[in-house]
């Protein structure tokens, strides 16, 4: 006879219950934001404990997650040209 399984209503893992943020208040990780400013994880480090440029985080537990709507000003901050 084949076994009964309960079915549970399972949440997805990324539902936490108050709704999706604007991409722009995504929060990414350390590595993911190196990455995104081709950067060492390292460099980043030293860019958020205020040496310059300076980039704002937010500490939860033991690690840092950078918001995407800072790291995009950063990045215009950066921007040495317009474009036209």
């Amino acid at each position: 006879m084949g076994k009964r399984r309960n079915k549970v209503a399972r949440q997805k893992p990324d539902d936490c219950g108050i709704g999706p943020f604007p991409p722009e208040k995504e929060l990414l990780t350390a590595p993911q934001t190196a990455r995104v400013l081709k950067i060492t994880t390292r460099g980043l480090s030293n860019w958020t404990r205020g040496k310059r440029p300076k980039l704002p985080s937010v500490k939860i537990g033991k690690s840092r997650r950078y918001i995407v709507a800072d790291v995009l000003r950063l990045i215009e901050q950066f921007r040495v040209g317009k474009a036209t």
